[in-house]
Order: structure tokens, then sequence, then C-alpha cells
């Protein structure tokens, strides 16, 4: 089992050796299932600075659906679902712990379509379940990849009426633990520190500067990364 530790490391840009899969007489280097709150930055430039053979599939909370040969972006979840998580999350300090059905709907599309990697942005947002995404994940031993944000880590500021520092910090740092197949992107190396040093501290980090690279440069970086942790 492929484990790295206590490493911060910068990507640089080299050309991809993917293994080859046929389908529907179709070459496909490599499937991306994308998790995000919205059509963020990052994932925009992934995916129109996208390869030949490279298939992504977005669920976004909020967005238009859009679909061609290569892209299938479509909505997950519902606006009162997400109004619910951030009402619970704000009285219990619970954030990222509910939006249990739009979860169990990802989990169960995962495991139908069975990507090479999956990617999830913006975690820090009312959408998602990550203890249960994270659970079935680790099941499925499907790489995943996490871009953390520029004013990581906002857990410490998401509102609340009862705070559970202590208790939410050692909840997810045990569920990164037993994570071995998780890597984390940083937009700086002052996030990726601040990362190395807390919760996530043993997983790879890596530094990808999406504000200060061209686009497709920044777009390969991560096509590069997704291709290499898509071969463990």
């Amino acid at each position: 089992m492929y484990v790295l530790r206590y490493k911060v490391t910068t990507i640089h840009v080299c050309a991809i050796n993917a293994h080859i899969k046929s389908a529907n007489s179709v070459s496909i280097i490599m499937t991306i299932f994308t998790i995000d709150y919205c059509l963020s930055d990052v994932t925009d430039l992934i995916v129109n600075n996208t390869r030949p053979g490279i298939i992504h599939i977005v669920r976004l909370a909020t967005g238009e659906n859009k679909t061609s040969d290569n892209v299938d972006i479509r909505q997950l979840g519902n606006a009162l679902e997400r109004t619910i998580h951030r009402a619970l999350a704000y009285i219990s300090d619970t954030h990222m712990m509910h939006s249990t059905r739009s979860t169990a709907n990802i989990i169960d599309e995962i495991r139908i379509k069975a990507p090479d990697v999956v990617h999830i942005n913006n975690v820090h947002k009312d959408y998602i379940n990550l203890p249960f995404l994270a659970h079935a994940l680790i099941k499925m031993q499907i790489p995943t990849v996490i871009t953390l944000s520029p004013n990581f880590p906002e857990y410490h500021t998401l509102p609340s009426l009862i705070k559970r520092k202590r208790f939410n910090r050692e909840l997810f740092k045990n569920m990164f633990d037993i994570w071995d197949m998780l890597f984390f992107v940083a937009p700086n190396a002052d996030v990726a520190k601040t990362a190395s040093d807390g919760i996530m501290e043993g997983h790879p980090i890596h530094t990808i500067d999406t504000h200060n690279l061209e686009r497709k440069q920044a777009a390969d970086l991560y096509i590069e990364l997704f291709n290499n942790v898509g071969l463990i």
C-alpha cells in the first residue's frame, strides 16, 4: 500500500505516461470525478484546459448542467438540504457533517462510474458529509485529492453556537490518519506548511499556485498529479 509520510512537495511539469484503457472504442487515459460547491476557478481551469482522452465527471452543489464528449457537469443536492446543513452546523458546530442524502448519491455514482481519481474542492462548504464520503472512498480504495483554499484552515472561523473545536480536530485527524490514498493540494507554500503541521500531517501536500501560474500550466500540474496518484 502506498503511504508517504511527512512530505511537502511542489509539482513540476513533466510528460504523463498514463495507462490506456479502452471504452466505447475511444482511448480513455483517465476519468476524474470532481466534487465542488460551484464551478470554482480551480475546477474550471482543469476542465477547460484538459487533454484528449480525459473524462471529467463534475458534481456541483450550485451551477448549471453541462455535457459534452468528455465533460459531464451536473448539480448535486438542493438548496433546502444545504440550508438545513448550514442550520444544523451552526447550532452544533458540525460543519461538513450533514447533507447525507446528497453524499449517499455521490457515493453510489462513484461506485458505478469507478473513476481513477476523486477530486474534492471547497470541502469546507456545507454541501457534503465529509466523514461519510471519506469512509466510502477508503473502502473503495480510490485515490482522492483535496484542494485546500487560500484561507485554510476555515474550520477555525466557521460560525457556531456551541464550539467543539477539540472534538472536531480529533475527529478529522483520526479520519485523515486512516485515509492512506489521500493527497492534498495547497495554493501556496504558507498553506502547505500550515496543513503539514496540523491535522493533515503525514499526507503528501503538493503546492500548485493557480494564482501565479498560467491557467494551462496549472491545469497540467493538476492532471499530472491526478495521473500519478491514479496509477498507485
